[in-house]
């Protein structure tokens, strides 16, 4: 049996103080100044660093899906469940009702 979360945020999204958010972002432009950064750079020093924005993005609510063999069973169906639906249309999974 496999389960998958494809969400795990309570149904309230919040994000920390803006004091934090600020420190963060100021953590990541000194990073880039230091490395003389330009910008057709950016992307790649975003796949290194890009976890400090990403830190406080709202995420998905929950949805969850156990696998077992060839069945599928949703447990939830919070907004994951468009990540969860594009997996299934992307592996060709036959759903049964």
């Amino acid at each position: 049996m496999e389960l998958q979360f494809y969400g795990t945020r309570g149904s309230i999204a919040v994000h920390p103080p803006a004091n934090e958010i600020k420190t963060a972002f100021k953590k990541l432009l000194v990073k880039a100044l230091e490395k003389g950064i330009r910008i057709n750079q950016i992307d790649d020093f975003m796949v290194n660093y890009g976890d400090v924005v990403s830190q406080f993005m709202g995420g998905n609510s929950s949805c969850v899906c156990m696998k077992e063999q060839d069945d599928i069973c949703i447990l939830d169906a919070g907004s994951g469940l468009r990540f969860l639906g594009n997996d299934i249309l992307s592996e060709n999974i036959d759903i049964k009702k």
